[in-house]
């Protein structure tokens, strides 16, 4: 079994939406990526002083626990000085940040099926590739699509269309479907560490 684990971080000190959840992450604020840019706020001005760098979220699969989670850094003991020191400039520039900052929740877990372990890895995987973040340290590496698409379950197509999507896929209906890469759950082995497709037992 495989742990794979990516932090949101790119060029610009982005956020980026993660599709299976619908949520926005906040990425990996470098004071590198600033250097270049007209920072008019003073409270940026002040954190690129006085913080290098701030962790941006991470997103991580346990396919042993069948488990998502998105975790905090910020919310952990490890980054409780900084944490601290952030919230002591966000409180000396309310107008700018807001009032009454809480400290991020550390984790945030989700009961993983076979159809949304496809969808998790490739959403994953789209993000790196994208230059939007990186393998965090201690992870496995990341499955390929072609491994991913072999996987047992179904992976939704467009995770952001609510609609019907009632197309079967075959030649001659146009409509949409819901979902691609089906393979029938126990027909295939599981991913494990580095990606490598596991044979199933007894084979």
């Amino acid at each position: 079994m495989a742990r794979y684990i990516i932090e949101i971080a790119d060029q610009r000190n982005g956020s980026h939406l993660f599709a299976p959840t619908r949520d926005r992450l906040r990425g990996r604020w470098n004071f590198g990526n600033t250097a270049d840019r007209n920072l008019r706020s003073a409270g940026l001005k002040r954190m690129a002083r006085e913080i290098r760098e701030i962790p941006g979220q991470h997103v991580a699969v346990d396919t042993d626990k069948m488990e998502g989670v998105i975790f905090d850094p910020l919310g952990s003991p490890t980054h409780e000085v900084l944490w601290e020191n952030m919230e002591r400039i966000m409180d000396s520039h309310k107008q700018e940040f807001g009032a009454g900052k809480k400290k991020p929740k550390p984790t945030s877990k989700v009961a993983l099926t076979a159809d949304t372990l496809k969808d998790w890895l490739w959403e994953m995987l789209c993000i790196v590739e994208a230059g939007q973040g990186v393998l965090a340290s201690g992870s496995d590496q990341l499955p390929t699509r072609d491994e991913i698409a072999k996987l047992p379950g179904r992976r939704r197509r467009d995770p952001w269309n609510s609609g019907a999507q009632l197309g079967t896929g075959k030649q001659g209906d146009e409509h949409l479907v819901k979902y691609v890469d089906v393979v029938p759950v126990g027909s295939v082995g599981s991913v494990g560490p580095k990606g490598k497709e596991k044979e199933p037992a007894g084979a």
